[in-house]
């Protein structure tokens, strides 16, 4: 077995494209064999790999993706001491050297959980200002929207699209309406038609009624995926000593337990003694008036030295309010009937 895995190395080392595609341990066969792996990494424990699988996935997907190359890795180990004992220095740096160039590419491309790194340059001076507060004895405070700055409401709008084409197969817009993804979702159900090409008056109504039972509940909102690099932000600035609040539109009756379940199942800060959560206490209360009513509360519980939001009324009147913060406006789906313009300073982003 050693010598087969040594020929394995050396035609990785002399032809390194033939050994990407052909050789078992290379990461197009790790890639594509995923699940094969996973089973053979835990076939020591058999009575509780389920269990261990499961665990990795929910709690840990960056150790989950590690278990993906586990043969390459004893392969390693195994040549290094071989090489080692045969004080073969050369080989063995090339070896090392090729090994480290494979995992940056495993966790840096095909790893989402390690490729997901915060907008270090275009929010550097959101870290800026913090520290700024920080060294002058004050508490810096950072308020965040959810729906489309923190969240990502295509899924949600996907999965109840898709239950609505099961529901109604017999619709003639429903073997469209089916194949609907991420990118066709837009703010409201009638633009998301549009644009799969659908004008029928009868389906429009239909999916908007099914739509809105549904994406206003906290089994729907929990669908949410993370905008990409937003928990690591909202970490890192937690992390440096600022106050998080999560400013939303939501409200308590119908949002509320799918909302804390979304931030805690996506390790955000969440304590209500550092990183707050303010919702609506009725969803009758239009958005715009909650979040300007807030803005007092929050004004009491230190500076505020930037504010999050993808609506641009909304943004506007944040900045009203602190005008010496740093408004940052992400680029994601809005009301288009809000003509209003973010404004000129605000820094734009379409992910963290």
């Amino acid at each position: 077995m050693m010598n087969n895995e040594w020929r394995i190395w050396r035609g990785f080392l002399e032809n390194p494209i033939i050994f990407f595609f052909h050789s078992p341990f290379s990461p197009f066969h790790l890639f594509f064999n995923f699940p094969k792996l996973l089973n053979s990494y835990f076939l020591s424990f058999p009575s509780r790999s389920a269990l261990i699988r499961v665990y990795l996935r929910q709690k840990n997907p960056f150790l989950f993706s590690i278990v993906s190359f586990p043969q390459l890795s004893s392969s390693f180990l195994f040549q290094t001491a071989k090489l080692l004992q045969k004080k073969d220095g050369l080989t063995l740096m090339r070896q090392v050297i090729y090994f480290l160039l494979f995992v940056a590419f495993w966790f840096g491309f095909l790893n989402p959980v390690a490729a997901a790194e915060p907008n270090s340059q275009a929010l550097a001076p959101v870290v800026a200002a913090i520290e700024k507060i920080l060294a002058e004895k004050k508490t810096p405070v950072l308020v965040f929207d959810l729906d489309g700055t923190l969240f990502d409401t295509a899924q949600r709008t996907v999965r109840i699209l898709h239950e609505w084409a099961k529901k109604n197969s017999t619709n003639a817009d429903a073997r469209i309406i089916e194949k609907v993804a991420d990118k066709d979702a837009a703010y409201s159900t009638g633009d998301t038609l549009k644009n799969l090409g659908i004008t029928n008056a009868e389906t429009a109504a239909s999916v908007k009624a099914f739509w809105f039972k549904r994406f206003f509940t906290s089994e729907y909102v929990v669908i949410d995926a993370a905008i990409p690099g937003g928990p690591e932000f909202t970490r890192k600035c937690h992390d440096k000593g600022a106050l998080i609040v999560y400013l939303t539109g939501r409200d308590i009756p119908n949002l509320g337990k799918g909302t804390i379940e979304s931030l805690r199942k996506n390790d955000m800060p969440l304590d209500e003694k550092t990183a707050f959560l303010m919702l609506k206490p009725s969803p009758e209360i239009k958005d715009y008036a909650f979040k300007k009513d807030a803005c007092e509360k929050i004004g009491k519980l230190g500076v505020v030295v930037a504010v999050f939001e993808n609506q641009p009324r909304n943004l506007n009147a944040l900045i009203g309010e602190f005008p010496k913060a740093i408004p940052v406006f992400v680029e994601t789906n809005y009301d288009l009937k809000d003509t209003e313009v973010p404004p000129e300073k605000a820094i734009r982003i379409k992910a963290f």
